[in-house]
């Protein structure tokens, strides 16, 4: 009989405090860009769920072939020729695969049950994009190495239990909203969808024309936040410069060339300025106030109040959600939620359930 195994590639001390899943795609070259850190690892256990997407036509067969090598015993050797870019039969050879057995998996399609599983997988954790990546069943849109970091720290690492990977918290927060936040969209609208995003942040770049859509369309109120990571050493400056746009009625017109045309050092900060026809002095003392600043760290505090740990994350209806989701993720999250109110501490509602730990006591995906 045809072996198939059921089981996710998996790699590293089966005892493994920190577990690193990732949903990916070999045509993906972000997914390409990911594999050198992940290699980097040590005493983390990483996982593999295949997300081909359907915008990359020959990505389901590579998968396919990457089941077969794995069914042979050599998932990880295959799994890296793959994402250097060797077809099929290429990286089967530099692989050691039996070709005849991989031809004929190939044909019939035999692993084709298990793809579709982690294609439900990720249908269910809402995984748009890839690579989509949890650690301890957190998504992770940010920073891996801070995140397994942070796993580390959490005393549910030593449990031992199994993985769950829930995306959404399992509660209702009052959405981080101040008196000072630039927002787009009626002030009545039923859904708001809080940002937390920084403007060195690629896959915040990628979602910025979703969100505009989605006021166009959808009638949302869009409100933006600043979570800066401190890998990215001009984010901070490009977001005192779209505050100090803000006071001359242009944040949104300078958020949309930020992420649009990038330059973020001081320079290409003030030519950005000048093409949208702002006051240079003004902008620049802006740039440089205290309060400016302090506008700053009041978003990063409200983030870090909120367990939020990578951009973009978003709040829609109340609901915690991370990644650069596609389009039509966003207009079925914002279509199915609840009207949420909002406030200025971003904290829980009164009577609410305490906050869950951020890393939960996992359980097997059912």
């Amino acid at each position: 009989m045809a072996a198939v195994c059921n089981a996710a590639p998996r790699r590293g001390p089966a005892d493994a405090e920190v577990t690193v899943t990732v949903f990916g795609d070999y045509l993906c070259p972000f997914t390409a860009r990911l594999a050198p850190e992940l290699a980097k690892l040590r005493d983390v256990a990483v996982e593999w769920r295949h997300r081909p997407l359907a915008m990359h036509p020959g990505a389901a067969r590579l998968a396919e072939a990457a089941a077969e090598a794995h069914a042979q015993g050599r998932f990880w050797a295959m799994h890296a020729a793959l994402l250097a870019g060797l077809d099929v039969e290429a990286a089967a050879r530099k692989a050691g695969l039996n070709r005849k057995k991989l031809r004929a998996a190939l044909a019939d399609g035999r692993h084709r049950p298990a793809l579709e599983a982690d294609r439900a997988l990720a249908t269910r954790l809402r995984v748009g994009a890839s690579p989509a990546v949890f650690v301890n069943g957190r998504p992770v849109a940010g920073d891996l190495s801070a995140a397994i970091a942070e796993a580390r720290a959490h005393p549910n690492a030593k449990t031992g239990t199994p993985w769950r990977p829930p995306i959404l918290a399992p509660r209702r927060y009052d959405l981080p909203v101040t008196a000072d936040s630039p927002a787009r969209g009626p002030a009545s609208a039923p859904v708001t969808v809080v940002e937390f995003a920084d403007f060195q942040c690629a896959p915040c770049a990628r979602v910025a024309p979703s969100l505009a859509k989605l006021v166009r369309e959808h009638g949302v109120r869009h409100v933006y936040r600043v979570y800066t990571s401190p890998r990215h050493r001009q984010a901070s400056l490009a977001a005192r410069a779209a505050f100090a746009a803000q006071a001359q009625g242009r944040f949104w017109p300078m958020h949309d060339r930020l992420y649009a045309r990038g330059g973020l050092d001081r320079a290409s900060l003030v030519a950005h300025a000048r093409a949208l026809g702002l006051d240079l002095a003004r902008f620049e003392r802006d740039l440089d106030a205290p309060a400016t600043q302090r506008r700053l760290e009041t978003d990063v505090a409200a983030a870090q109040s909120l367990d939020v740990w990578g951009t973009p994350t978003f709040f829609v209806g109340g609901r915690k959600i991370a990644g650069a989701l596609p389009y039509a993720e966003l207009v079925r999250l914002v279509t199915s939620a609840p009207p949420a109110s909002t406030s200025d501490s971003g904290t829980a509602p009164a009577g609410a359930p305490p906050r869950p730990p951020r890393l939960p006591a996992a359980a097997d995906p059912g």
